[in-house]
Protein backbone atom coordinates (compact mmCIF):
# COMPACT_ATOMS: atom_id res chain seq x y z
CA UNK A 1 0.00 0.00 0.00
CA UNK A 2 2.75 2.39 0.77
CA UNK A 3 3.27 1.92 -2.95
CA UNK A 4 0.11 3.10 -4.27
CA UNK A 5 0.21 6.43 -2.13
CA UNK A 6 3.51 8.05 -3.16
CA UNK A 7 1.85 11.25 -4.13
CA UNK A 8 0.69 11.76 -0.39
CA UNK A 9 2.52 13.09 2.54
CA UNK A 10 2.52 12.04 6.13
CA UNK A 11 0.43 13.65 8.42
CA UNK A 12 0.56 10.71 11.77
CA UNK A 13 2.36 13.13 13.68
CA UNK A 14 -0.09 15.71 13.42
CA UNK A 15 -2.94 13.93 14.05
CA UNK A 16 -1.72 11.65 17.27
CA UNK A 17 0.38 14.64 18.72
CA UNK A 18 -1.59 18.35 18.25
CA UNK A 19 -3.77 19.23 20.59
CA UNK A 20 -6.97 18.68 18.42
CA UNK A 21 -6.33 14.91 19.09
CA UNK A 22 -4.80 13.98 21.85
CA UNK A 23 -7.34 16.64 24.04
CA UNK A 24 -4.86 18.02 26.36
CA UNK A 25 -5.60 20.21 28.92
CA UNK A 26 -4.20 23.33 27.67
CA UNK A 27 -5.98 23.39 24.30
CA UNK A 28 -8.07 26.04 23.55
CA UNK A 29 -11.33 24.67 22.29
CA UNK A 30 -12.72 26.55 19.36
CA UNK A 31 -9.52 28.24 18.99
CA UNK A 32 -8.24 25.82 15.72
CA UNK A 33 -9.57 23.53 12.35
CA UNK A 34 -8.12 21.11 10.76
CA UNK A 35 -9.47 20.66 7.17
CA UNK A 36 -9.26 17.06 5.82
CA UNK A 37 -9.97 16.46 1.95
CA UNK A 38 -10.38 12.69 1.06
CA UNK A 39 -7.40 11.50 -1.17
CA UNK A 40 -7.95 7.89 -2.39
CA UNK A 41 -11.18 5.50 -1.92
CA UNK A 42 -9.61 2.31 -1.07
CA UNK A 43 -11.14 -1.00 -1.75
CA UNK A 44 -12.00 -4.35 1.05
CA UNK A 45 -8.31 -5.14 0.50
CA UNK A 46 -6.69 -1.21 0.91
CA UNK A 47 -5.69 -0.59 -2.40
CA UNK A 48 -6.21 2.58 -3.45
CA UNK A 49 -9.09 2.50 -6.32
CA UNK A 50 -9.11 5.65 -7.58
CA UNK A 51 -9.47 9.77 -6.06
CA UNK A 52 -12.03 11.23 -4.77
CA UNK A 53 -13.48 15.12 -5.25
CA UNK A 54 -15.93 16.67 -3.66
CA UNK A 55 -15.41 15.05 -0.46
CA UNK A 56 -13.95 16.84 2.78
CA UNK A 57 -14.30 17.52 6.62
CA UNK A 58 -13.91 20.36 8.71
CA UNK A 59 -12.84 19.28 12.13
CA UNK A 60 -12.86 22.47 14.52
CA UNK A 61 -11.15 21.80 18.50
CA UNK A 62 -14.35 22.18 19.83
CA UNK A 63 -15.48 19.05 18.23
CA UNK A 64 -17.91 20.38 15.72
CA UNK A 65 -17.36 20.54 12.14
CA UNK A 66 -18.74 20.40 9.14
CA UNK A 67 -18.50 16.87 6.35
CA UNK A 68 -19.27 17.91 2.79
CA UNK A 69 -19.86 15.11 -0.19
CA UNK A 70 -21.43 15.40 -3.43
CA UNK A 71 -23.97 18.12 -2.52
CA UNK A 72 -24.42 16.70 0.92
CA UNK A 73 -24.00 18.57 3.18
CA UNK A 74 -24.07 18.72 7.22
CA UNK A 75 -22.43 19.68 10.51
CA UNK A 76 -20.87 17.15 12.48
CA UNK A 77 -19.66 16.15 15.91
CA UNK A 78 -16.28 14.37 16.34
CA UNK A 79 -14.76 12.63 19.23
CA UNK A 80 -11.13 10.23 19.21
CA UNK A 81 -11.93 7.73 21.85
CA UNK A 82 -8.22 6.78 21.74
CA UNK A 83 -5.00 7.99 19.54
CA UNK A 84 -5.68 5.40 17.20
CA UNK A 85 -9.32 5.33 16.67
CA UNK A 86 -11.93 8.34 15.27
CA UNK A 87 -15.73 8.72 15.28
CA UNK A 88 -18.17 11.35 13.79
CA UNK A 89 -21.69 11.68 13.62
CA UNK A 90 -24.06 14.21 11.12
CA UNK A 91 -26.93 15.84 11.66
CA UNK A 92 -29.11 12.63 11.00
CA UNK A 93 -27.61 10.47 13.31
CA UNK A 94 -25.58 8.21 10.91
CA UNK A 95 -22.05 7.73 12.31
CA UNK A 96 -18.52 7.52 10.87
CA UNK A 97 -16.09 5.30 12.18
CA UNK A 98 -12.19 5.69 10.92
CA UNK A 99 -8.78 4.98 12.27
CA UNK A 100 -5.20 6.43 11.72
CA UNK A 101 -2.73 4.31 9.54
CA UNK A 102 0.95 4.51 9.50
CA UNK A 103 1.05 5.94 6.43
CA UNK A 104 -0.35 8.77 8.21
CA UNK A 105 -3.75 8.81 7.20
CA UNK A 106 -7.21 8.71 8.25
CA UNK A 107 -9.08 5.72 6.80
CA UNK A 108 -12.85 6.84 7.16
CA UNK A 109 -15.79 4.47 6.09
CA UNK A 110 -18.83 6.06 4.59
CA UNK A 111 -21.72 4.62 3.45
CA UNK A 112 -19.81 1.42 2.97
CA UNK A 113 -17.24 2.88 1.36
CA UNK A 114 -13.41 3.85 3.05
CA UNK A 115 -11.95 6.91 2.20
CA UNK A 116 -8.29 8.50 2.78
CA UNK A 117 -8.21 11.17 4.24
CA UNK A 118 -4.80 13.59 4.23
CA UNK A 119 -4.42 17.46 5.80
CA UNK A 120 -5.53 19.91 2.96
CA UNK A 121 -3.72 22.47 4.48
CA UNK A 122 -6.87 24.97 3.60
CA UNK A 123 -10.24 24.64 2.03
CA UNK A 124 -11.98 27.30 -0.35
CA UNK A 125 -14.80 27.68 1.79
CA UNK A 126 -12.41 28.42 4.81
CA UNK A 127 -10.92 31.23 3.12
CA UNK A 128 -14.44 33.12 2.89
CA UNK A 129 -13.63 34.81 6.38
CA UNK A 130 -10.60 32.32 7.87
CA UNK A 131 -10.29 34.85 10.62
CA UNK A 132 -13.52 33.72 11.54
CA UNK A 133 -14.38 30.56 11.20
CA UNK A 134 -13.78 28.74 14.19
CA UNK A 135 -15.75 31.19 15.80
CA UNK A 136 -18.51 32.26 13.46
CA UNK A 137 -19.07 34.87 10.81
CA UNK A 138 -19.17 37.86 13.18
CA UNK A 139 -20.56 40.60 10.50
CA UNK A 140 -24.55 40.50 9.49
CA UNK A 141 -23.44 42.05 6.71
CA UNK A 142 -20.08 40.57 5.38
CA UNK A 143 -18.78 41.86 1.77
CA UNK A 144 -16.05 40.24 0.00
CA UNK A 145 -16.57 42.02 -3.08
CA UNK A 146 -14.42 45.07 -2.53
CA UNK A 147 -15.87 46.66 -5.90
CA UNK A 148 -19.42 46.85 -4.36
CA UNK A 149 -17.59 47.16 -0.65
CA UNK A 150 -16.71 50.71 -2.44
CA UNK A 151 -20.20 51.77 -3.92
CA UNK A 152 -22.17 51.16 -1.17
CA UNK A 153 -19.55 52.85 1.04
CA UNK A 154 -18.57 52.58 4.98
CA UNK A 155 -21.42 54.53 6.25
CA UNK A 156 -23.96 52.64 4.60
CA UNK A 157 -22.24 49.34 5.24
CA UNK A 158 -22.36 50.09 8.51
CA UNK A 159 -26.32 50.86 8.67
CA UNK A 160 -26.98 47.88 7.19
CA UNK A 161 -24.92 45.60 9.16
CA UNK A 162 -26.46 47.19 12.61
CA UNK A 163 -30.35 46.75 11.10
CA UNK A 164 -29.02 43.27 10.40
CA UNK A 165 -27.86 42.62 14.06
CA UNK A 166 -30.95 44.80 15.69
CA UNK A 167 -33.63 42.28 13.48
CA UNK A 168 -31.34 39.09 14.31
CA UNK A 169 -31.34 39.83 18.31
CA UNK A 170 -35.10 41.14 18.56
CA UNK A 171 -37.21 37.85 16.89
CA UNK A 172 -34.11 35.32 17.38
CA UNK A 173 -33.29 34.63 13.67
CA UNK A 174 -29.83 35.46 12.31
CA UNK A 175 -30.50 37.73 9.48
CA UNK A 176 -27.11 37.48 7.09
CA UNK A 177 -26.38 38.95 3.99
CA UNK A 178 -23.17 37.68 2.22
CA UNK A 179 -21.38 39.45 -1.27
CA UNK A 180 -18.90 37.86 -3.33
CA UNK A 181 -17.50 38.16 -6.23
CA UNK A 182 -17.46 34.82 -7.60
CA UNK A 183 -19.09 32.18 -5.11
CA UNK A 184 -16.72 29.78 -7.48
CA UNK A 185 -13.86 31.11 -5.51
CA UNK A 186 -15.36 29.53 -2.29
CA UNK A 187 -17.18 25.83 -3.01
CA UNK A 188 -16.79 22.68 -4.64
CA UNK A 189 -19.99 22.81 -6.17
CA UNK A 190 -21.49 25.15 -9.32
CA UNK A 191 -24.16 25.64 -7.66
CA UNK A 192 -24.96 28.89 -5.34
CA UNK A 193 -28.08 27.32 -3.07
CA UNK A 194 -24.88 24.48 -1.79
CA UNK A 195 -23.04 27.49 -1.25
CA UNK A 196 -25.51 28.82 0.81
CA UNK A 197 -25.25 25.69 3.02
CA UNK A 198 -21.53 25.40 3.05
CA UNK A 199 -21.39 28.76 4.52
CA UNK A 200 -24.42 28.37 7.18
CA UNK A 201 -23.15 24.89 8.92
CA UNK A 202 -19.29 25.78 8.41
CA UNK A 203 -19.84 29.48 9.95
CA UNK A 204 -22.20 28.11 12.69
CA UNK A 205 -24.74 30.99 11.30
CA UNK A 206 -27.95 30.13 13.54
CA UNK A 207 -26.06 28.28 15.73
CA UNK A 208 -27.18 30.21 18.85
CA UNK A 209 -30.83 29.93 18.11
CA UNK A 210 -31.66 25.88 17.23
CA UNK A 211 -30.56 26.77 13.17
CA UNK A 212 -32.90 29.57 12.62
CA UNK A 213 -31.09 31.60 10.39
CA UNK A 214 -31.70 33.60 7.10
CA UNK A 215 -29.31 34.24 4.64
CA UNK A 216 -28.99 35.97 1.38
CA UNK A 217 -25.96 35.06 -0.78
CA UNK A 218 -25.26 36.91 -4.02
CA UNK A 219 -22.62 36.34 -6.14
CA UNK A 220 -21.40 39.36 -8.88
CA UNK A 221 -19.12 37.39 -11.31
CA UNK A 222 -22.92 36.10 -13.02
CA UNK A 223 -25.10 38.05 -11.05
CA UNK A 224 -26.51 34.60 -8.79
CA UNK A 225 -28.96 35.17 -5.60
CA UNK A 226 -30.00 32.62 -2.93
CA UNK A 227 -32.17 33.05 -0.14
CA UNK A 228 -31.83 30.08 2.42
CA UNK A 229 -34.10 29.86 5.18
CA UNK A 230 -32.76 27.34 8.04
CA UNK A 231 -34.42 26.02 10.98
CA UNK A 232 -38.18 25.14 11.72
CA UNK A 233 -39.57 28.56 13.03
CA UNK A 234 -37.39 30.63 9.83
CA UNK A 235 -38.40 28.11 7.56
CA UNK A 236 -42.06 28.42 8.33
CA UNK A 237 -42.09 32.00 8.40
CA UNK A 238 -40.36 32.67 5.20
CA UNK A 239 -41.57 30.07 3.38
CA UNK A 240 -41.63 29.96 -0.90
CA UNK A 241 -44.17 32.37 -0.90
CA UNK A 242 -43.46 34.39 1.61
CA UNK A 243 -39.82 34.98 0.23
CA UNK A 244 -41.19 36.28 -2.92
CA UNK A 245 -41.77 39.52 -1.17
CA UNK A 246 -38.45 39.28 -0.35
CA UNK A 247 -37.13 39.56 -3.93
CA UNK A 248 -39.91 41.66 -4.45
CA UNK A 249 -38.63 44.07 -2.32
CA UNK A 250 -34.98 43.91 -2.97
CA UNK A 251 -34.43 42.89 -6.74
CA UNK A 252 -36.35 46.03 -8.49
CA UNK A 253 -32.99 48.33 -6.88
CA UNK A 254 -30.11 45.89 -7.41
CA UNK A 255 -31.77 46.06 -11.63
CA UNK A 256 -30.66 49.31 -11.02
CA UNK A 257 -27.34 48.78 -8.98
CA UNK A 258 -28.79 50.41 -5.93
CA UNK A 259 -27.33 48.31 -3.49
CA UNK A 260 -28.34 50.08 -0.67
CA UNK A 261 -31.36 50.81 -1.23
CA UNK A 262 -32.05 46.85 -1.93
CA UNK A 263 -30.24 45.76 0.93
CA UNK A 264 -32.30 47.87 3.54
CA UNK A 265 -35.75 46.83 1.71
CA UNK A 266 -35.22 43.13 2.28
CA UNK A 267 -34.00 43.83 5.77
CA UNK A 268 -37.63 45.96 6.04
CA UNK A 269 -39.41 43.03 4.41
CA UNK A 270 -37.25 40.47 6.65
CA UNK A 271 -38.78 42.61 10.23
CA UNK A 272 -41.94 42.85 8.52
CA UNK A 273 -42.69 39.55 8.14
CA UNK A 274 -40.81 38.81 11.73
CA UNK A 275 -43.36 41.18 13.42
CA UNK A 276 -46.53 39.37 11.42
CA UNK A 277 -45.37 36.10 12.83
CA UNK A 278 -44.58 37.57 16.19
CA UNK A 279 -48.01 38.38 15.95
CA UNK A 280 -49.53 34.90 15.38
CA UNK A 281 -49.68 35.68 11.73
CA UNK A 282 -47.72 34.06 8.91
CA UNK A 283 -48.37 34.07 5.04
CA UNK A 284 -49.59 30.44 4.13
CA UNK A 285 -46.91 28.39 1.46
CA UNK A 286 -49.19 28.74 -1.44
CA UNK A 287 -46.69 27.06 -4.10
CA UNK A 288 -49.50 24.42 -4.65
CA UNK A 289 -52.70 26.40 -3.71
CA UNK A 290 -51.87 29.42 -5.70
CA UNK A 291 -53.61 31.86 -3.56
CA UNK A 292 -52.48 33.76 -0.40
CA UNK A 293 -53.71 33.94 3.03
CA UNK A 294 -53.11 34.17 6.72
CA UNK A 295 -52.34 30.99 9.13
CA UNK A 296 -53.30 32.42 12.74
CA UNK A 297 -51.84 30.73 15.77
CA UNK A 298 -54.76 31.80 18.40
CA UNK A 299 -57.71 29.13 18.26
CA UNK A 300 -60.55 28.91 16.14
CA UNK A 301 -64.00 27.18 16.48
CA UNK A 302 -64.27 25.30 13.11
CA UNK A 303 -68.11 23.92 14.25
CA UNK A 304 -69.63 27.64 14.83
CA UNK A 305 -67.60 28.89 11.49
CA UNK A 306 -69.65 26.14 9.36
CA UNK A 307 -72.60 26.68 11.04
CA UNK A 308 -72.50 30.07 9.99
CA UNK A 309 -71.03 29.58 7.13
CA UNK A 310 -74.35 27.88 6.33
CA UNK A 311 -76.55 29.97 7.36
CA UNK A 312 -75.11 33.21 5.66
CA UNK A 313 -75.17 30.85 2.18
CA UNK A 314 -78.94 29.75 2.37
CA UNK A 315 -80.06 33.12 2.88
CA UNK A 316 -77.40 34.61 -0.01
CA UNK A 317 -79.18 32.01 -2.15
CA UNK A 318 -83.05 32.64 -1.08
CA UNK A 319 -82.87 36.38 -1.46
CA UNK A 320 -81.20 35.64 -5.19
CA UNK A 321 -83.43 33.11 -5.93
CA UNK A 322 -86.46 35.57 -4.85
CA UNK A 323 -85.10 38.28 -7.10
CA UNK A 324 -84.23 36.38 -9.94
CA UNK A 325 -88.08 34.73 -10.21
CA UNK A 326 -89.70 38.44 -9.63
CA UNK A 327 -87.58 40.11 -12.44
CA UNK A 328 -88.68 37.06 -14.76
CA UNK A 329 -92.21 37.65 -13.46
CA UNK A 330 -92.40 40.86 -14.33
CA UNK A 331 -90.72 41.16 -17.92
CA UNK A 332 -92.28 37.50 -19.44
CA UNK A 333 -95.35 36.36 -20.20
CA UNK A 334 -95.72 33.05 -19.33
CA UNK A 335 -96.66 30.61 -22.21
CA UNK A 336 -98.02 27.25 -22.69
CA UNK A 337 -95.96 25.36 -24.95
CA UNK A 338 -92.15 26.78 -25.34
CA UNK A 339 -93.19 27.13 -29.35
CA UNK A 340 -95.25 30.32 -28.24
CA UNK A 341 -91.40 31.86 -27.28
CA UNK A 342 -90.41 31.71 -31.03
CA UNK A 343 -90.88 35.10 -32.76
CA UNK A 344 -92.66 33.47 -36.25
CA UNK A 345 -90.64 33.16 -39.00
CA UNK A 346 -87.25 34.12 -37.36
CA UNK A 347 -85.91 30.26 -36.51
CA UNK A 348 -86.08 27.37 -39.25
CA UNK A 349 -83.57 24.11 -38.87
CA UNK A 350 -83.21 22.03 -42.52
CA UNK A 351 -80.68 19.58 -40.29
CA UNK A 352 -81.42 18.70 -37.08
CA UNK A 353 -78.01 17.10 -35.11
CA UNK A 354 -77.04 17.16 -32.09
CA UNK A 355 -73.18 17.77 -31.97
CA UNK A 356 -70.92 17.88 -28.58
CA UNK A 357 -68.21 21.28 -29.80
CA UNK A 358 -65.92 22.33 -26.47
CA UNK A 359 -66.06 22.72 -22.74
CA UNK A 360 -64.85 25.78 -21.33
CA UNK A 361 -62.92 25.89 -17.70
CA UNK A 362 -61.77 28.61 -16.18
CA UNK A 363 -59.08 28.91 -13.80
CA UNK A 364 -58.03 31.62 -10.96
CA UNK A 365 -54.85 31.94 -9.92
CA UNK A 366 -51.84 34.62 -8.21
CA UNK A 367 -49.46 36.29 -10.83
CA UNK A 368 -46.87 35.97 -8.37
CA UNK A 369 -43.97 33.43 -8.80
CA UNK A 370 -41.21 32.15 -7.15
CA UNK A 371 -38.08 31.17 -8.40
CA UNK A 372 -38.24 28.34 -4.73
CA UNK A 373 -36.76 25.43 -4.69
CA UNK A 374 -37.16 22.35 -2.09
CA UNK A 375 -33.16 21.67 -2.34
CA UNK A 376 -31.63 20.62 1.35
CA UNK A 377 -28.52 18.84 0.73
CA UNK A 378 -28.40 18.71 4.80
CA UNK A 379 -30.73 16.23 5.40
CA UNK A 380 -33.50 16.34 7.76
CA UNK A 381 -33.12 19.94 9.02
CA UNK A 382 -35.85 22.30 7.79
CA UNK A 383 -34.78 24.22 5.24
CA UNK A 384 -35.54 25.55 2.13
CA UNK A 385 -34.01 28.26 -1.01
CA UNK A 386 -35.40 30.62 -3.41
CA UNK A 387 -32.39 31.57 -6.02
CA UNK A 388 -32.28 33.29 -9.63
CA UNK A 389 -30.90 35.96 -11.23
CA UNK A 390 -30.42 39.95 -10.04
Amino acid sequence: MRKSLVFAFSILILFVHTAVFSQTENAEPSSYSIPLLAAAQLDSSNNVIGTSDNFYMILNGDETGVLFKDGYISRINWTTPDEETFQASDRLGYTYDGVFIEEGYLALTYKDTTYLFADAENLPIMNLAPAQWASGLKPYFFIEDKNIRNQIGAEKIAEINDKAAAISERYGTDIHIIIVSDFLDYSYSNDIELFSEEIADGYRLGDRNEENALLLVMSMADRDYDIYASGINTNAIFNPYSRGFLEDAMLPHFKGNNWAEGFLAYLDECNELLEMAENGEIFEDTSTTGYSSFISNEERNYKLEIVISLIIGLLVGLIAKSGVKAAYNNQVKQESTASNYIVDNSFKLSVKNDVFTHTTTSRTYSPRSSSSSSHSGGGSRSSSHSSGKF
